[in-house]
């Protein structure tokens, strides 16, 4: 993971879910860190499809994403140096993150 100066390495315990074709959750990823080698103390990532229901012949769906994190290491003034990178990085990979999601999603043809 590119997080604050230097990489990090993390170790995630993942669970995931899918949701039956009746059930308004189509699937939900959780999680969880269990290591990490700095900056984060703990996180949580929790990924959700939920089908629209004003179109239930339609494909679509709602991607709610819900993410948290305990940071250490980042006060004083590297940390604060260290913090805004950590910023910066973080929002530019979430949203090269949703982008891949969205070009996957928009390349497969729907029936």
């Amino acid at each position: 993971m590119k997080f604050g100066l230097k990489p990090t390495l993390r170790i995630v315990h993942m669970v995931t879910m899918r949701g039956k074709p009746s059930d308004p959750i189509a699937c939900a990823i959780a999680q969880k860190q269990l290591y990490s080698s700095h900056y984060f103390r703990t996180a949580l990532d929790l990924s959700v499809c939920v089908r629209d229901s004003n179109g239930p012949k339609q494909a679509g769906f709602y991607l709610i994403k819900a993410l948290g994190s305990e940071q250490g290491g980042l006060s004083g003034p590297k940390g604060s140096i260290v913090r805004r990178a950590a910023v910066s990085r973080a929002v530019t990979n979430l949203e090269k993150g949703l982008a891949a999601i969205r070009d996957t999603i928009e390349s497969q043809k729907c029936e």
